[in-house]
């Protein structure tokens, strides 16, 4: 199985975990507490569940072999690696993994509101990063993954978001089927703006007003994202306001 990382010398695998577990420790109850009180009644452990992928899917987009090639191109250059709109891929794959949920009844149509909030602080965790106009990279192709050892990490990833809700053999059973429906997708679009769109409108199709709710995700998942960038970089994953994080929470190690 291949290895993917997030970053140079930065385990994919490792970053998604942490960055779960920083949101869980510091932020999940709080959120459910807010959602439970927005929708009207208690969260579930499924809806729980559902809340956890948007940080542990955030950057499973960088799975993509064209950004792998990045990242080993930067190590041996020693600089940066940079693959624009990851969050796309990431958003993508999230949706087709909530849909292989639905088709195995685990979750419903009174979960839509809640799957489109985490769909959208997956698409949107760079926004302050990214624009449609600008940063599209000129070269990606579409159809570039290792689906075998996708699979192997997603398993891991949310093995540890469900904690124990949903088994093993069912996760892997739900995520063939997700990886079945993206392969078959993904080669349907031209490039990643076509991809953005589909996934954008899907969001947007039937919106209620439970969907601004979005950003009770999203900010936490982008401090866990940076805090657990922190934790694995270095150096590279310095962050004045991550510092403020660190302080206010005695995480510093």
């Amino acid at each position: 199985m291949a290895e993917f990382y997030s970053w140079v010398g930065e385990s994919l695998e490792d970053h998604s975990i942490d960055t779960l577990r920083y949101f869980r420790s510091l932020f999940e109850e709080g959120i459910i507490r807010i959602l439970s009180g927005r929708f009207g009644w208690e969260i579930s452990d499924i809806e729980r569940f559902i809340v956890r992928l948007g940080p542990a899917l955030h950057d499973v987009g960088k799975a993509n072999m064209v950004y792998q090639e990045t990242v080993k191109g930067a190590e041996i250059a020693k600089k940066d690696p940079w693959f624009t709109w990851h969050e796309v891929f990431s958003a993508h794959i999230c949706w087709k993994l909530l849909d292989a949920l639905r088709f195995k009844g685990v979750v419903n149509k009174e979960t839509e509101d809640l799957r489109k909030m985490v769909l959208a602080s997956i698409l949107f965790h760079h926004q302050g990063l990214r624009s449609l106009e600008y940063g599209l990279p000129p070269k990606v192709k579409l159809e570039a993954w290792d689906l075998p050892s996708l699979h192997v990490l997603l398993v891991r990833v949310l093995d540890e978001a469900s904690a124990g809700t949903l088994s093993r053999k069912f996760l892997e059973e739900a995520i063939s089927k997700c990886l079945e429906e993206f392969k078959d997708e993904i080669v349907g679009y031209s490039n990643i703006r076509e991809v953005f769109k589909r996934v954008h409108e899907y969001i947007l199709e039937h919106r209620s007003v439970r969907l601004k709710l979005y950003s009770v995700i999203s900010g936490p998942l982008i401090i866990c994202d940076w805090l657990s960038a922190r934790k694995h970089r270095g150096g590279k994953g310095k962050n004045p306001l991550i510092d403020e994080v660190y302080y206010a929470y005695a995480l510093e190690e």
